[in-house]
C-alpha cells in the first residue's frame, strides 16, 4: 500500500511489474481499508500533507497491522538518528527508511 506518493506506481511497476500497489490518502486509513487490501507493506513520506511517519506508525499499531512499512525521504543529515526514532516506533515490525536525491529540474 502506498500513502500519498502518487509517483510510486510507476517506479514499482518497473522494478516488480507482478507487485499490486494500492494507493490510498492517511485519512483514509482505517480498520475497513486495512482489512479489504491487507498490505504486506506500508509505503509512506517521511513527511505527508498534514502528518508524518511517525503518525502512520502510531495509527496502524491501533489497528494491530502487522506488516513492514517503508519511509521515504529526502537525504537526511543525520538518517541513522530518524531511522532509530522511526523503529522504536514501530516495533516488532521491519522498518526501512528509503533516501533518494530530488531531481531538480533546470
Amino acid at each position: 500500500m502506498v500513502i500519498d506518493v502518487p509517483r510510486a506506481s510507476s517506479l514499482m511497476r518497473a522494478r516488480a511489474p507482478e507487485w499490486q500497489v494500492v494507493h490510498a490518502r492517511y485519512a483514509a486509513l482505517g480498520p475497513d481499508l486495512i482489512a479489504r487490501v491487507r498490505p504486506d507493506c506500508i509505503l509512506m513520506p517521511l513527511f505527508g500533507p498534514g502528518y508524518d511517519a511517525l503518525a502512520v506508525l502510531e495509527r496502524m499499531a491501533t489497528l494491530d497491522y502487522a506488516g513492514s512499512f517503508a519511509v521515504l525521504t529526502a537525504r537526511l543529515p543525520a538518517p541513522e538518528v530518524v531511522r532509530a526514532e522511526l523503529r522504536a516506533a514501530a516495533g516488532a515490525r521491519p522498518l526501512y527508511l528509503l533516501l533518494f536525491d530530488p531531481v531538480r529540474r533546470v
